[in-house]
């Protein structure tokens, strides 16, 4: 089974967008995915995320729960601004993982940061210091479990005449039905969504379904 991990987790001013720290998960190599495409891409969604956060301030408008997804073939990356600690903090992860448990760990770590560091970031934007948030890496893989946190690959729980019965009764739709089919323990989302050509969304949705019904084991 491949490996898939969140690649790195990065925090950056939301003022200024300068780079306050980067945890990498992932040592990448010639073989991975996360071309060089990924990281301007990265930084393009950043640029406009700082830009249009700075133009809602002055319009009034809310900012409290601004977070942006850029999906592509090879690695997904969310950025959540935490309008306390005035900061966005990034994720750069395969596209397999769960991108609803990633945006919850990293309006976790977001919160986190603020409570740790509020007083911090004042030095920081004084003074550029930055080696006052090291210590931040450690909740970063505590919380997201060294950037595992949202890799799935699901289970069937039940046999195929109670997964037939199951369909029958109404209880799931022929999508989730298919898609509980490919759910081997070995197939991801991301595999599935490409089997099926499905959007990877749809696939994750019907997967929280089965799960809650006690179809599959998401993990």
């Amino acid at each position: 089974m491949t490996n898939k991990l969140i690649y790195s987790i990065i925090i950056v001013d939301g003022d200024s967008g300068i780079l306050i720290l980067e945890k990498q998960m992932k040592i990448l190599d010639k073989k991975d995915s996360l071309a060089p495409d990924t990281l301007a891409g990265f930084f393009r969604a950043l640029n406009n995320m700082i830009d249009d956060i700075q133009h809602y301030m002055k319009k009034g408008r809310d900012v409290s729960n601004m977070t942006r997804t850029v999906a592509s073939e090879g690695s997904t990356i969310i950025l959540h601004y935490q309008p306390q600690a005035r900061i966005l903090i990034c994720s750069i992860s395969d596209p397999d993982d769960d991108e609803d448990q990633i945006k919850e760990v990293l309006k976790t770590l977001g919160k986190r940061f603020w409570l740790k560091h509020r007083g911090d970031l004042n030095i920081f934007r004084k003074e550029n210091i930055k080696d006052i948030f090291n210590s931040f890496t450690v909740d970063i893989e505590n919380f997201t479990l060294g950037g595992k946190i949202a890799e799935k690959f699901p289970k069937l729980l039940v046999g195929k005449m109670a997964l037939d019965r199951i369909k029958t009764m109404g209880i799931i739709d022929d999508i989730e039905y298919k898609i509980a089919n490919l759910c081997d323990g070995k197939n991801s989302a991301f595999k599935i969504a490409r089997e099926l050509n499905i959007t990877k969304e749809n696939v994750f949705r019907a997967l929280h379904k089965l799960e809650d019904v006690d179809i599959i084991k998401n993990s």
